[in-house]
């Protein structure tokens, strides 16, 4: 993420993830489904140069372009279709230099997941499955993995989290 690039993040929740992208950015837009997680989002933010807004992003303008999309912890919940829907409206969003940045549950944590997660969490994705699901829409995909805060190329079959670059 560029001084120069005008972010967006899906799935905004309080507003954390748009916070630290601001720092690295010219300006960034937080949407949410949910008015409350909005609500405080605006009640935490001290930065002039991030926005947010009560939007589902199914409807969201393709107008609009971005030079990096973030959606963390949204893909798991939404059903598959829904999940490649999602990666393709955000493709056209982005400039054609954009970049997607996706993160969700790893498939394989998913045993030991609570049950209000396991609840909520239609369909985790393995790294491979992620990255395909990107490469569907972008022209390269690059795959890492997370456990307990460390950020890897490994064996994923032991991570917790997946992420995906998509370029």
């Amino acid at each position: 993420i560029k001084k120069t690039d005008r972010g967006l993040e899906i799935g905004c929740g309080h507003g954390l993830g748009c916070m630290f992208i601001g720092q690295f950015s010219k300006n960034v837009t937080g949407i949410d489904v949910k008015r409350s997680f909005i609500e405080e989002a605006i009640k935490l933010n001290r930065r002039d140069n991030v926005e947010y807004a009560v939007e589902d992003f199914f409807e969201f303008s393709t107008k609009k372009k971005f030079d990096v999309i973030v959606a963390i912890d949204v893909i798991e919940h939404l059903e598959i279709n829904d999940g490649q829907r999602m990666i393709k409206k955000i493709a056209e969003c982005l400039k054609s230099d954009g970049m997607i940045i996706i993160g969700c549950p790893s498939i394989y944590s998913f045993p030991h997941q609570g049950p209000l997660s396991q609840a909520s969490h239609i369909h985790c994705y393995d790294k491979d499955e992620l990255c395909s699901s990107v490469e569907k829409y972008f022209s390269r995909a690059v795959g890492f993995s997370m456990n307990d805060e460390m950020v890897h190329t490994g064996h994923a079959k032991m991570s917790w989290y997946n992420f995906a670059l998509g370029f």
